[in-house]
């Protein structure tokens, strides 16, 4: 028993203050040789609390850690989600494209885990054999050959008109002159034209004759001359259509191949008409190529319009991706719309979307530290409205605020489903 103490305290044996463990009791050299510990000492309550809040599959179930610092909450959550996520199936991949009809307004196309990446490759592959291979097309001697027999319709079906009225005329006494500034009738006298003196010299019924026939030959001219307009017209819609079917023909083998690619995706054949369709409309715009250096700059350049915007780049085969955002900003969250300046203007399209942390976490888990989301402008507000409407609209601060008149980007939004994990 122990001893009591004068004050009625007990009394410890020297013994009793050390247990003796001898090192041959142990079954390891050192402690590098054991395993970690997969749960947190006395934190079983909490782990069980976290596992039960992420496997809630419903939509508007998130979690939040409360704790003291330095309590390993961190590093508790990111081993929980780390092991529950790489058994979970990845995501799919989001990209933007341009969308032909309203370039202002691009098209969010969903593509299955992986292939975003190679339908960016291959879209940008597929740019870059536009620049060879439309130039060759319009080079070629089938081409110029094509365009000259259509210039030389048009110029003979001029020449013939004037030709057939100047014969008219002729046959009436009147001479069909051209002048710099266009045509001209004046009296004839054998096959010259009567000059001002001798047409002076005329008798007064001589020359109201000339007078009236040159009024009357005047309106047939005129009617004449007012073909041309619409004869030039439908020239260059002839020449318009041939650059169409020039372009169609130059396109079409790898516009297939880009089909028989991707043809178990609606989505992307879809957009893959549209393309071939902007290609034959573009065929005028197509033909030289910008190499300035400014490709990117307006949502009108060429070529550069049928790339991809890939929204995640992570290379991602397998397990739902697990995001730690460590500075939640409004725009960091949601993502943003870049603008370049171009001659003293702003400018952006499709290409200069940049993703959020959304972005990246979607289809996995957003871990968030509560008070700078909470401490971030419209960043609280912006997150409840994504997670609320289960998609990802891209929209500027300062538009919301109608504090700028700059001309932006409405983004299709992306459906959003993400499980997030407030810190606090």
């Amino acid at each position: 028993m122990d001893k009591k103490s004068h004050n009625g305290a007990a009394l410890l044996e020297p013994g009793q203050l050390y247990r003796h463990c001898p090192p041959g009791h142990l079954k390891f050299n050192t402690t590098a040789d054991l395993e970690d510990l997969s749960d947190i000492i006395g934190q079983g309550r909490a782990v069980e609390a976290l596992r039960f809040g992420v496997s809630i599959s419903h939509d508007g179930y998130h979690v939040f850690v409360l704790g003291p610092a330095g309590a390993g909450r961190r590093s508790l959550v990111e081993k929980e989600l780390g092991a529950r996520a790489a058994g979970q199936a990845p995501p799919p991949d989001w990209c933007y494209v341009n969308n032909y009809e309203a370039p202002h307004k691009p098209k969010a196309l969903s593509l299955p885990t992986g292939r975003g990446e190679q339908f960016q490759r291959d879209m940008r592959q597929f740019s870059e054999e536009l620049r060879s291979v439309i130039p060759a097309a319009f080079e070629s001697e089938e081409y110029r050959n094509r365009i000259e027999a259509m210039n030389e319709d048009f110029k003979r079906r001029q020449e013939d008109a004037v030709e057939a009225f100047g014969k008219q005329a002729r046959d009436k006494g009147i001479g069909l002159i051209q002048t710099p500034t266009g045509f001209a009738l004046a009296p004839l006298k054998g096959e010259a034209v009567i000059t001002a003196e001798d047409f002076e010299k005329l008798t007064e019924q001589e020359q109201k004759h000339y007078k009236e026939l040159i009024r009357e030959l005047e309106e047939q001219l005129h009617k004449i001359l007012n073909h041309i307009p619409g004869w030039r017209r439908e020239h260059q819609a002839r020449i318009r259509a041939f650059n169409r079917d020039t372009i169609a023909q130059a396109v079409e083998h790898q516009i297939e191949e880009l089909r028989a690619r991707y043809q178990d995706l609606p989505t992307v054949l879809e957009y893959l008409e549209a393309t071939q369709t902007d290609l034959v409309e573009s065929a005028s715009e197509l033909r030289e190529p910008s190499s300035d250096g400014l490709e990117g700059v307006s949502t009108a350049t060429p070529l550069q319009r049928y790339q991809v915007n890939l929204m995640s780049r992570d290379g991602r085969v397998s397990g739902a991706p697990v995001v730690h955002e460590d500075h939640p900003t409004y725009q960091n969250l949601l993502g943003r719309i870049e603008h370049i300046s171009h001659m003293g203007t702003l400018v952006t399209n499709f290409s200069l979307i940049k993703p959020g942390a959304l972005h990246r976490a979607n289809g996995g888990y957003l871990l968030l530290d509560a008070l700078k989301v909470l401490s971030s402008p419209n960043a609280w507000e912006g997150l409840k409205r994504a997670l609320r409407f289960g998609e990802i609209r891209i929209e500027s601060p300062m538009q919301m605020m109608s504090l700028t008149s700059t001309v932006s980007l409405e983004p299709e939004p992306v459906e959003l489903d993400v499980k997030v994990i407030l810190m606090g």
